[in-house]
């Protein structure tokens, strides 16, 4: 922090993005218009939600999804139909920078692999609440009717907290989770082997047990 300024950072980065992604729109496409059309294809299942969330996001200038109309904040599908055409370019955006950070890593991976080195990746057992797994599989989580958390998640008391620990992310109903059975784990798996050459489980304790805390 004494020696990155983040928030300059961040003014001065998104103009640049956004300058990269008229060039590549402008640009003949090519074997890289392929690519992304490729990587977009490859990842529906996670990215249409997740460029569409941030898209949401930004024009409800940063509120959590709790807060946007209920056609958006339900995912409802006329409502998501109507942004998607409203908020085409900041999806393609959005889209267009995973795409570029895919090729970044998949680069850097290759380097490490031929140095003999392999990645670990961590994955979280929790999700934050204001998130586009969320938003977009709130049936997944325990959510009242507007989409807030009924109870959250922490940890029993043990060694490292006499008190315990309270996270406040959302927690799942594992009875949907199981029909069809745990898709939505199963992806986000799928994805991080994509990065990763292994992956830990942070706190995996909490698929055994947790405190559900109202």
């Amino acid at each position: 922090s004494d020696l990155v300024d983040l928030e300059q950072a961040r003014i001065l980065h998104w103009p640049l993005l956004r300058k990269a992604w008229r060039a590549f729109q402008a640009a003949p496409q090519g074997s890289l218009g392929e690519a992304f059309a490729t990587f977009c294809a490859e990842q529906r299942e996670w990215l249409d939600d997740y460029a569409l969330f941030v898209a949401l996001k930004q024009a409800h200038a940063g509120r959590a999804w709790t807060e946007w109309e209920s056609g958006y904040r339900d995912h409802q599908l006329p409502a998501l139909d109507q942004a998607r055409k409203a908020y085409a370019d900041e999806i393609g955006l959005q889209q267009f920078l995973q795409w570029c950070f895919h090729r970044q890593w998949a680069a850097l991976r290759t380097a490490a692999a031929e140095r003999g080195i392999g990645l670990i990746g961590d994955l979280p057992i929790f999700v934050s609440h204001d998130s586009a797994d969320v938003w977009a599989h709130r049936e997944l989580f325990e959510l009242d009717d507007q989409g807030h958390c009924s109870a959250v998640a922490g940890v029993p008391p043990d060694y490292f907290s006499a008190d315990g620990q309270h996270w406040g992310n959302p927690l799942y109903r594992w009875d949907l989770h199981r029909a069809p059975p745990y898709r939505w784990w199963i992806a986000r798996f799928s994805r991080l082997l994509q990065l990763f050459d292994a992956v830990r489980v942070d706190h995996f304790i909490g698929f055994h047990r947790y405190w559900s805390i109202p």
